[in-house]
């Protein structure tokens, strides 16, 4: 909790919300409350170095992300072994979103400055839905 609570007092000098907080803000009307629970649960995991691969395309994959910092890219690889990007993965967006609902990954996403994914809490995110409906849509 400890950290959490670092992280949300960065952001909150800094005098910015936390990437998943701010996306959503600018599409619902978030609480001062519904804010703060939103930035403890955003405590990254470990970085990802730049141009290391986040998920692989063609492996068995099965969570979500959210991303923190950093920039990465989602893209697959064409026949003639050329890389077709498909978009750019900037902080707040989602990593593995739909591939997780397959059995293995549709394409890879790799990290082009050095990221900090987020794996959402399960329970946390059934919490946050239950204790504050304007954040889950």
């Amino acid at each position: 909790m400890r950290i959490a609570q670092t992280r949300a007092s960065a952001y909150e000098t800094l005098g910015t919300a936390a990437p998943l907080t701010a996306k959503l803000a600018r599409s619902v009307s978030l609480s001062p409350r519904e804010m703060a629970v939103l930035a403890e649960l955003q405590v990254p995991m470990r970085p990802v170095r730049r141009h290391r691969e986040i998920i692989t395309e063609g492996r068995k994959y099965a969570e979500i992300y959210v991303l923190l910092e950093g920039i990465a890219i989602r893209y697959r690889v064409s026949h003639d072994g050329r890389r077709q990007v498909l978009n750019i993965v900037l902080p707040g967006d989602f990593i593995g979103f739909p591939a997780c609902f397959f059995e293995n990954a549709l394409f890879s996403i790799v990290a082009l400055t050095s990221c900090r994914p987020l794996p959402p809490p399960p329970v946390a995110a059934v919490c946050t839905r239950l204790r504050f409906p304007s954040a889950a849509r």
